[in-house]
């Protein structure tokens, strides 16, 4: 053997111990390479199929969250109840806002308007009745505007109203008490006798202008207007409307009223009103006849 060919085969096998004992470092061998080749297409297979189940996974999630999918659909029917509730209590809030400002026709309308959209049956009965109430109340304070102003057959409607679902209304039936006593009468009564009642409801007092009247001083002009609008009586002591005040309620001040041509009665029942008082009319001292203001508890 030539000793140039000796070298090259001594520098060959130096190469490839090197080539070897490099692997050797790294941990690995030669015919590793061709694995991990092989493993790459069969990651790659893998890839859908995971995917895929994320995917599935993620669907059936979003599902559960939303109610959808595989639970039934809701009731339309139920639906439309639950929207019917939302607006009566919509209309509810709306009469309220309004009998807090003292549009009592706004909220009279919206609480109308809220019963008729208010769903029936017993789970409503309840919602039913609160809605009456306040409806109630608000017609029974129109009907008070209403005659405050004149319009006693607008009032006398609105009370009917009431009473023709309700006929204990308290309120109501007071109220139609005013307005049935405001009606004058055409003639005095047979007899001669001009009564108290008779004078206090047809003698028409052309203005009132109380600003924070005590009690006591509301009534003595209303006394000393009776005597000088007075055209049944002709003998001067009997002129007028006498008027007592008991329960020391004649220093009550507070009374602040604003009225024109209206009768005497109506006077004494917005003074009665403002004060928390009642009246009637009776026998005093001697059987004179008069009215009797008191507090409401007696």
């Amino acid at each position: 053997m030539r000793k140039g060919e000796l070298i090259t085969i001594v520098a060959a096998v130096a190469v490839i111990g090197a080539f070897f004992m490099g692997f050797k470092l790294l941990g690995t061998s030669p015919e590793q390479p061709a694995e991990v080749e092989s493993e790459s297409p069969a990651i790659d297979a893998l890839s859908p199929e995971v995917v895929s189940s994320d995917a599935s996974s993620g669907g059936a999630g979003d599902e559960e969250l939303s109610g959808e999918g595989s639970a039934p659909s809701a009731n339309p029917e139920a639906k439309r109840e639950a929207e019917k509730m939302r607006q009566a209590e919509e209309l509810l809030g709306l009469g309220r806002q309004a009998f807090e400002k003292g549009d009592y026709e706004s909220a009279v309308t919206s609480y109308n308007e809220a019963l008729g959209v208010l769903p029936g049956g017993e789970e409503t009965d309840q919602r039913r009745r609160v809605l009456e109430g306040h409806l109630a109340e608000a017609m029974v304070a129109l009907a008070r505007d209403y005659r405050q102003a004149g319009q006693n057959a607008k009032a006398l409607e609105k009370l009917n109203q009431v009473i023709a679902v309700d006929p204990d209304n308290r309120q109501a039936r007071q109220e139609l008490a005013y307005l049935q006593a405001e009606s004058p009468e055409e003639e005095p009564p047979s007899g001669g006798k001009v009564t108290v009642e008779f004078k206090l409801k047809n003698i028409i007092v052309p203005v009132v202008d109380f600003n924070n009247l005590t009690v006591g001083e509301a009534i003595d002009y209303l006394r000393r207007k009776t005597q000088e609008l007075d055209e049944w009586e002709t003998d001067p002591l009997k002129q007028g409307v006498n008027f007592v005040i008991r329960g020391g309620a004649a220093t009550t001040r507070g009374v602040t009223l604003k009225l024109r041509n209206v009768p005497a009665y109506n006077i004494l029942v917005y003074v009665c009103e403002l004060s928390r008082l009642r009246f009637e009319i009776g026998e005093v001292a001697d059987g004179l006849e008069a009215v009797i203001l008191m507090p409401t508890g007696r």
